[in-house]
């Protein structure tokens, strides 16, 4: 007979409350870690899952002066936002790519989305992206990245429904939403999304959405506009 599989017991936190307890086998789990023996690996799966789950906690340094401010204090609703551009010191970076790296290994894409080092971002990089995470009880539960394009299409979600690409004034870009698994389906990549187009001082339907659109992509573009299509690029 086989050695049984490792199983990982996370304790009940919210966000969520009322959940039963969680137990995840190390083969086949749905954060993207691939299998493999040793105490070692289940350690970092194990602490990783948890970023995956609940979100990857603050650095403390990131809330010194000198490095990086949010964009948005929303004590109100309790959330921040913050802000990662590519001129910014290379620990904010560092934190940008850890969550990029778990959408990245959930959804098995090559690239991550974000670099781990300013100098990645150099000037042949012409449309400077930007990060942008929403924090609340220390923690970044989602983010996305944004750029400026001028190339975009109009889309009403059927598969003919898309028109020709053109050239035109340009626009932000959402090009990729990720949310922590335990804070999805509570509203955060809409705040996202929603706060980020208020400081940039733009209608939220002028928003161009990167493409290829996953289904939860799709929903979440349809859900915050009215007019029954969307800009893609």
């Amino acid at each position: 007979m086989g050695k049984k599989p490792i199983i990982v017991k996370l304790a009940d936190i919210e966000p969520k409350t009322k959940i039963k307890d969680k137990f995840l086998y190390n083969n086949g789990c749905p954060c993207g870690w691939e299998y493999c023996w040793g105490i070692y690996n289940e350690q970092r799966h194990a602490h990783y899952h948890l970023m995956w789950s609940y979100g990857v906690p603050l650095p403390e340094s990131l809330n010194c002066i000198p490095y990086i401010e949010p964009a948005l204090r929303r004590p109100d609703f309790g959330y921040m936002l913050w802000r990662v551009r590519p001129e910014d010191p290379n620990i904010g970076h560092k934190f940008a790519y850890k969550m990029a790296r778990l959408m990245q290994r959930e959804n098995g894409y090559d690239l991550p989305g974000w670099h781990d080092n300013k100098k990645h971002f150099g000037k042949w990089i012409l449309k400077q992206p930007i990060f942008y995470a929403l924090v609340t009880r220390d923690r970044a539960v989602g983010f996305t990245v944004v750029e400026e394009t001028d190339h975009y299409a109009t889309w009403d979600g059927t598969p003919d429904g898309r028109s020709e690409f053109q050239k035109g004034r340009k626009k932000l870009k959402i090009c990729l939403v990720w949310v922590a698994s335990l804070w999805r389906r509570m509203g955060v990549a809409t705040t996202l999304v929603n706060e980020v187009a208020r400081e940039h001082k733009i209608p939220i339907e002028d928003i161009v959405w990167g493409i290829p659109l996953t289904e939860a992509g799709k929903a979440l573009a349809f859900s915050l506009t009215s007019r029954g299509w969307i800009y893609i690029g």
